[in-house]
């Protein structure tokens, strides 16, 4: 029988990003970044913080449900996404982008995420609208908690 291991996802994150740090990433003499502002820098920026949303959906879906196969998909799909957010700040660094002045770490959405969660289950039941559960889901308003 196989086992499955499971961490938390902040200790996921610690071990992907320290996984995706270059050997020269070290070096005093690296250039600093200067493209802060960039197109480019602002979509690597925009997918982490996506993918973040994305990450605290899984946790506010997962918390009132007892199954664990679902709960595994869901920690799997956590999963994932810390990997797509490492994959990205490697890119952004390799893009001359500057590394974010604070640390990344899940629940930054979490808040938002247990409103929408709310709504979609009050939706079910009868007792919340449609365009109140999309006011509540519309990630692009949400705001990271501080």
């Amino acid at each position: 029988m196989k086992t499955i291991a499971t961490i938390s996802a902040a200790a996921a994150a610690s071990l992907l990003l320290s996984a995706a740090l270059p050997a020269h990433a070290a070096q005093p003499d690296a250039p600093r970044p200067t493209a802060a502002k960039s197109p480019t820098c602002q979509a690597f920026s925009d997918v982490i913080e996506n993918a973040l949303k994305l990450i605290d959906m899984n946790t506010a879906k997962a918390a009132g449900d007892n199954s664990v196969p679902r709960n595994a998909l869901a920690a799997g799909e956590s999963a994932n996404l810390w990997q797509q957010i490492s994959i990205n700040l490697a890119l952004a660094r390799e893009n001359g982008c500057p590394a974010p002045s604070t640390p990344i770490e899940g629940g930054r959405y979490l808040i938002q995420a247990m409103k929408c969660q709310t709504e979609m289950l009050k939706l079910a039941s009868g007792a919340s609208t449609e365009t109140e559960a999309r006011a509540a889901c519309s990630q692009r308003s949400w705001k990271p908690e501080s």
